[in-house]
């Protein structure tokens, strides 16, 4: 994978200006009167020049953008945080070019790094890795129908299924003339999700209305991003530079796709309802978490058909939210025996995959089919 040398111009300035912003307002005050917005703005019409001069080198580039950002400084005092801000940002442009791993626009060692940590743990898992997987970075000029509002990266799948393995085609569509330092940090987030919500389990998750691919995997693939960038979890550590950076803007980013669509916030809150009681019955934290991610990726890999699955996860619901609210509130003399039964579905669902053997199958039977 390749990336045009004018979406490398087009993004490594503006990344450079927001790490460096970023580095001031954590360590430094802020001038007053300081205006981000109108610098913003003025970084904006920088970078937005590229579309018709794509022939100027990287470096004659650079170097014409840290002048023209040292003169809009040195003109408007007060929409800068520090008087030496250009050359703070050369900096940052130089340490990105140098070295690969900081390099903001090498997704392809981003991409790296999210493979190996989710084929590791599908080993651990006893989980069929993902195949291989053609990555791509797909840079667009307009913004996508339906594109979230704060991120400007999307990803794709197309899954591929011949005799031998699972393969297929990931992808990152970059809307260019947006994407910016929290759309960059948020991609391994992205990368994720495709790969645990689509290409090891080879579901679509077209539609919004899949709560399971777009509700409960995302839920999954959020805590093993979360678990990786920590490095103390039960998912293997990423080797990415900005790990905690990557895993506020991941953070973010699952939340505003999750509140886009009712359906994906029902998944996930089965998801978590189911993966927090498995602690009832396994003590260790990273070991009930482990057992969760198996359950959940079993059940994604289960011959069941796209309605089975979504009526599996609504039987759940109806259990283990009576059990969930006994466990809160106590029983009430009006609903007891009503609750007392559903109490009891949800711990048996639970039981059986636990003390089962792990047996998906047996799990799948007692919520569809309840003696």
């Amino acid at each position: 994978m390749t990336i045009l040398p004018f979406m490398r111009k087009l993004t490594v300035g503006r990344l450079a200006v927001q790490d460096c912003l970023a580095e001031i307002q954590s360590s430094a005050t802020l001038p007053p009167g300081f205006d981000d917005v109108a610098l913003w703005r003025h970084v904006r019409h920088l970078t937005a020049q590229l579309e018709v001069e794509r022939e100027e080198s990287l470096e004659d580039y650079f170097s014409y953008f840290v002048r023209e950002l040292d003169a809009f400084v040195r003109r408007n005092p007060t929409h800068a945080p520090s008087a030496n801000f250009a050359q703070q940002v050369r900096a940052r442009i130089d340490l990105y070019l140098d070295s690969q791993d900081s390099d903001p626009l090498n997704l392809d060692f981003v991409f790296r790094d999210v493979h190996r940590v989710v084929a590791e743990l599908c080993s651990n898992l006893n989980i069929a890795p993902p195949g291989g997987v053609d990555f791509t970075v797909i840079p667009v000029w307009e913004n996508r129908v339906g594109a979230s509002k704060y991120y400007f990266v999307t990803g794709g799948t197309e899954v591929k299924r011949t005799r031998e393995e699972l393969t297929g085609d990931i992808f990152l569509v970059l809307q260019a003339r947006d994407f910016d330092r929290d759309s960059y940090l948020a991609t391994p987030y992205v990368l994720f999700h495709e790969l645990l919500c689509h290409q090891v389990t080879s579901l679509r998750g077209a539609e919004e209305k899949d709560l399971f691919a777009e509700g409960w995997l995302d839920h999954v693939a959020h805590q093993v991003h979360i678990s990786s960038m920590q490095g103390n979890g039960a998912a293997p550590e990423s080797a990415l530079p900005f790990r905690l950076a990557h895993m506020q803007e991941g953070e973010f980013a699952h939340k505003e796709r999750i509140r886009s669509s009712d359906w994906r916030q029902l998944g996930k809150e089965m998801a978590a309802q189911l993966l927090s009681l498995l602690s009832e019955f396994v003590g260790e934290p990273r070991e009930a978490e482990t057992l969760g991610w198996r359950l959940s990726l079993m059940l994604s890999l289960a011959t069941l058909a796209d309605d089975e699955r979504r009526d599996l996860i609504l039987a759940l619901r109806s259990g283990l939210k009576a059990l969930i609210a006994n466990q809160m509130y106590g029983k009430t003399s009006i609903q007891q025996d009503r609750l007392e039964e559903a109490r009891d579905y949800g711990r048996a669902c639970l039981q059986a995959y636990v003390d089962g053997g792990q047996d998906i199958q047996a799990f799948i039977d007692r919520v569809l089919r309840p003696a």
